[in-house]
């Protein structure tokens, strides 16, 4: 019997734990930098981009200068890999140019994908597109294991220096990320409560959870501190979040609703 309840608290276990489904943030420390000029004549390999950190480039960056004004910035990357493009223009020589994304913006199945020969340009001569923007994002659309990813990365072309400062990736297949977003657990208690209120607290068997005004919830996850998701669900049953089975400790509650808009809140867990 004894055997029997360990199995099944495993099972437990491996049901609540969905640890795939998170957003996976690399910080480039120190960023990356490189000026565009025609002294060097050219740059490429500036930096690796591999999401899921498996040792294959998702992206690159590349520059060219050939003097008299004449500049070019890509993006470079694999083939069956895509980015967000901005618009339909192409420069003479048929290379696209990418969306020079703001932040908290949307990356999903409903941008503008594609790729081009030359890679898409990040600026050039004839459009100078993220030059002297501030921080923008390049939104991105690849393939791991034959799954489709969304992520982020976020570069700054000032004059001519252009900086790649981080980026990240959502690893659950078809999700989308909002641009700039690491890993959705900022705490803000006050906004957290003009919204819902939970008790007990701490918690041992389940969480109540009311709404203070009209919210369409989208997802709900708690998730222990190193970010691993204990539980992830859409729909409650009366309001309640059960937490029977989740190992004591400290979590946060992580809500999406109303669109993508996103509260957190530190709650306790006691046996």
């Amino acid at each position: 019997m004894a055997y029997k309840k360990i199995t099944l608290i495993i099972l437990a276990i491996f049901i609540l734990y969905d640890l795939d489904a998170q957003i996976v943030y690399k910080d480039i420390d120190p960023d990356i930098t490189t000026t565009i000029n025609s002294t060097d004549g050219f740059k490429d390999n500036i930096v690796s981009i591999d999401f899921n950190g498996d040792s294959k480039d998702e992206y690159n960056f590349r520059w060219d200068d050939f003097g008299g004004g004449e500049w070019y910035l890509h993006t470079t990357f694999s083939a069956i890999n895509e980015i967000s493009l901005k618009g339909t223009n192409t420069n003479p020589y048929g290379a696209r140019y990418i969306d020079p994304l703001m932040s908290s913006t949307s990356i999903n199945s409903s941008l503008n994908w594609g790729n081009s020969y030359p890679e898409p340009l990040i600026g050039d001569k004839d459009d100078t597109n993220f030059q002297n923007l501030g921080d923008r994002f390049i939104g991105c659309k690849f393939s791991i294991n034959g799954n489709t990813h969304y992520g982020w990365i976020r570069v700054k072309l000032d004059g001519a220096l252009f900086t790649i400062k981080d980026y990240a990736y959502e690893s659950e297949a078809n999700t989308a990320i909002d641009a700039g977003e690491k890993n959705s657990l900022r705490i803000d208690k006050n906004e957290f409560n003009q919204f819902f209120s939970l008790y007990p607290t701490p918690s041992s068997n389940y969480i109540q959870l009311n709404t203070k005004t009209s919210v369409q919830i989208e997802s709900i996850k708690l998730l222990s501190l190193n970010g691993n998701i204990a539980l992830k669900c859409k729909k409650l049953d009366k309001n309640r979040i059960d937490i029977s089975k989740i190992a004591q400790g400290v979590y946060l509650l992580q809500i999406k609703f109303n669109r993508g808009k996103v509260v957190c809140k530190k709650i306790v867990i006691t046996n």
